[in-house]
């Protein structure tokens, strides 16, 4: 066994050393979970390069006016306070992941092929009680195309897929159903799908799943 000194143990400083340079996609950095996902890289690692932050267009907002919006919510309080250049770092890309090569540009998809190391997808459609079309299509077919994105990306070192605890359930749907089996809903059914597609990229990509519950969150 290899002893560890004081220096060894003490690891918080290294994940910010780590993200030093390196710059980050974020998608659903508009959810609850992704902005906080952004706003700790931002207090916490002062020297990371972009964070590339995949939302929905917004009718009438600029990539420039959206930024603005998006920084003005009281969770970046504490952030603006503490480094008031932070925003330098932050860039709003126009993009849904339920659409075809996201609807990017080609000036934001070149970008991130050339920059981007680390992912975390964070989009999902989070509706218990939506169609099982639109949970597929958002939380599966949405996934498969970032993956296959993130195949493309030579610097990636991280692919960070944000899954559910619930998605592997021991309660029968209220509608039970011989496709839903015992998980509870859609949104369970359609993650637990999804978990099962980023796994056959082990081989490929450097997969991390987490699976939050509520009251990790709170």
């Amino acid at each position: 066994m290899v002893s560890l000194g004081r220096e060894d143990v003490r690891s918080g400083p290294r994940v910010p050393q780590w993200y030093g340079g390196h710059s980050v996609l974020v998608t659903g950095a508009t959810s609850f979970l992704g902005m906080t996902i952004v706003e700790k890289l931002l207090r916490s690692c002062p020297d990371i390069g972009t964070i590339y932050m995949l939302a929905r267009p917004k009718r009438g907002l600029d990539p420039q006016e959206r930024l603005e919006d998006y920084v003005s919510n009281v969770l970046f309080s504490k952030v603006r306070g503490e480094r008031p250049d932070y925003a330098r770092h932050m860039s709003v890309i126009a993009g849904d992941v339920s659409s075809p090569d996201f609807r990017l540009s080609e000036h934001d998809m070149a970008a991130m092929r050339h920059e981007v190391s680390v992912v975390f997808h964070c989009a999902a459609n989070v509706r218990f009680d939506d169609s099982l079309h639109h949970g597929v299509i958002t939380n599966v077919v949405g996934t498969n195309r970032l993956l296959q994105l993130a195949d493309l990306l030579p610097n990636l070192q991280v692919f960070l897929y944000i899954s559910t605890s619930f998605c592997h359930s021991d309660h029968q749907a209220a509608f039970h159903t011989r496709l839903l089996g015992n998980l509870p809903n859609t949104y369970a059914f359609t993650k637990n799908l999804t978990e099962k597609l980023v796994a056959t990229y082990r081989d490929r990509l450097p997969i991390v799943i987490a699976r939050p519950s509520i009251g990790e969150w709170e």
